[in-house]
């Protein structure tokens, strides 16, 4: 069985204490074999070492310092990776404490990095770059909504956490807030009369920004405190007790469990959902289809060229650009026949869709798909105007000729946009 995170950094913690315990430069016992003595007994379920007993007196007899250290390291290497909790006990605390006080590291972790999360990371990364960047694109938002939401138009402990975030994952990191400043304040240069609301608008918009440019290649300490952040926010702003946030378990991701399921991953219980915010009744919507009475149901392989569609062109577009209405999707060969589509046309393969956004123009959105989207097919600004076509067809056919084509009463040609 797989070692789950938590049982890997008691391992890892295990072996770095053998390796140093037997190192600590005393010939005579010292402070810190007092706290060895402690997590051993914690370990082997011994009592407390009384007050005047010296340390390791009662565990190993009468030996030398440097033999009574070894033998100490030996028992912590082969009980602690037998810890059985799910989740972190104090002696987890106790072991982080002990490693870091012996490197001579800072024994006070940052808000929400939990014991050995400083100390060797994420060992085992179980989260690819692309859902990392999903992540941390979710968290700001998350974020910016809980402030967004916030009817208070006086500063609040939430805003106070916001607050301390920015500063912290600014670049490069600024000083401590001034007692006398509110939250957010000389971020902006803003004029004096400036409501708290608004300031708190500019705040959130501004972290929105800095948690979704993390880019540290692996889930680290800056992604736990936005963890612990959310969570904290959240359980300040939720009057609902059922919905507010516990701790993050030990052996849990930052931002794990926090979002839905993506849907891209294929791990959404709701198959009805293509993407975020792509579904396949949209995708599959017809009226010449209801009023003719034709099946439009696309077969597992179509629906999968769908999904693809909305992840890789549709929802990276929206994500950007805001809202797209899907005037044509997937269609069957007997309504693609109907509507007077051509033969093999690729929205009979769930490879195409017709879109038109909402809040920018028909050609900014092919712009942004040309620029934007490395595998496509085809871009075909259709009828309408040149600068303002009637709609835009998107295709993702295998073939990615990147193809950029203008339709209109005169026919099809190629362009550059």
């Amino acid at each position: 069985m797989a070692l789950t995170q938590l049982q890997d950094w008691r391992r890892l913690a295990s072996i770095t204490l053998a390796d140093l315990m037997p190192d600590i430069r005393d010939v005579q016992l010292n402070a810190l074999d007092g706290v060895v003595d402690d997590l051993l007994r914690k370990l082997v379920n011994q009592p407390p070492r009384p007050v005047s007993r010296s340390p390791y007196v009662g565990l190993f007899g009468e030996k030398p310092v440097a033999e009574l250290r070894r033998q100490a390291a030996n028992v912590v290497k082969r009980f602690l990776p037998e810890l059985t909790a799910p989740d972190l006990v104090p002696i987890d605390d106790d072991a982080d404490r002990l490693i870091r006080q012996i490197r001579g590291f800072s024994l006070t972790r940052p808000t929400g990095v939990h014991p050995y999360e400083g100390l060797y990371g994420y060992t085992i990364l179980r989260a690819s770059q692309q859902l990392m960047q999903q992540w941390r694109r979710q968290a700001g938002e998350q974020l910016e909504n809980l402030l967004d939401a916030m009817p208070d138009d006086s500063p609040t402990p939430a805003d106070n956490l916001a607050d301390a975030l920015i500063r912290a994952l600014a670049r490069p990191p600024l000083s401590a807030r001034p007692v006398d400043s509110l939250p957010f304040q000389g971020f902006f240069v803003l004029p004096n009369t400036i409501t708290f609301r608004d300031l708190r608008r500019r705040g959130a918009d501004t972290l929105r920004v800095l948690v979704a440019s993390i880019n540290d290649v692996q889930l680290g300490p800056k992604d736990a405190v936005v963890d612990d952040v959310i969570r904290r926010i959240t359980n300040l702003t939720d009057d609902q007790d059922d919905d507010v946030l516990g701790n993050r378990p030990a052996n849990r991701l930052p931002y794990e469990g926090l979002f839905p399921p993506d849907p891209c991953s294929g791990e959404h219980p709701d198959k009805n959902l293509l993407s975020q915010n792509f579904t396949l009744a949209e995708m599959i919507l017809s009226t010449t289809a209801i009023q003719r009475g034709i099946n439009n149901i696309p077969n597992a392989q179509e629906r999968a060229n769908l999904q693809k569609l909305a992840c890789t062109v549709l929802q990276p577009a929206r994500n950007a650009l805001g809202p797209l209405r899907i005037t044509s999707g997937f269609r069957s060969v007997e309504l693609n026949r109907a509507v007077g589509g051509v033969p093999n046309s690729d929205h009979s393969f769930g490879y195409a869709a017709d879109v038109v956004p909402f809040n920018v123009g028909t050609r900014a959105f092919a712009e942004w798909v040309v620029r934007n989207v490395a595998n496509f097919d085809q871009v075909i600004l259709e009828f309408g105007t040149l600068q303002n076509p009637a709609w835009i067809h998107v295709g993702i056919n295998p073939r990615n000729r990147r193809q950029v084509l203008r339709i209109d009463s005169s026919g099809a040609r190629p362009i550059r946009i």
